[in-house]
């Protein structure tokens, strides 16, 4: 398990002949800032990841995917698409109907 200030994540990758990915748990808890010392983190994790051909990323991140207008959303994204990652979840994931949650996959 790696873990950062911001956040937690454990990364399981396999190489196995034909098969080159890696898997990816991440926690962010909520009462941790988000600042510019997560998406440093993120961004290195993301890096260690983009090396497998498949990438899986799920976890709570406790940021809101689904608001557009929020700087750390739109953040994130840019950063997702840097390494060729997608996000599929399309629905709220707590009780405040909001999206915290995710899924995000990147196949070569």
């Amino acid at each position: 398990m790696l873990c950062f200030w911001h956040h937690e994540v454990m990364l399981l990758t396999l190489r196995y002949g034909a098969i080159d990915a890696a898997l990816l748990t991440s926690y962010r808890p909520g009462s941790r800032p988000i600042n510019i010392e997560y998406f440093t983190e993120f961004s290195d994790v993301l890096e260690r990841c983009s090396k497998y051909c498949r990438c899986y990323i799920v976890g709570d991140i406790n940021v809101h995917f689904d608001d557009v207008l929020s700087p750390h959303n739109r953040r994130l994204q840019q950063l997702l698409h840097n390494f060729g990652l997608q996000d599929y979840v399309r629905q709220a994931t707590n009780n405040k109907s909001h999206q915290l949650n995710m899924f995000v996959t990147s196949d070569c």
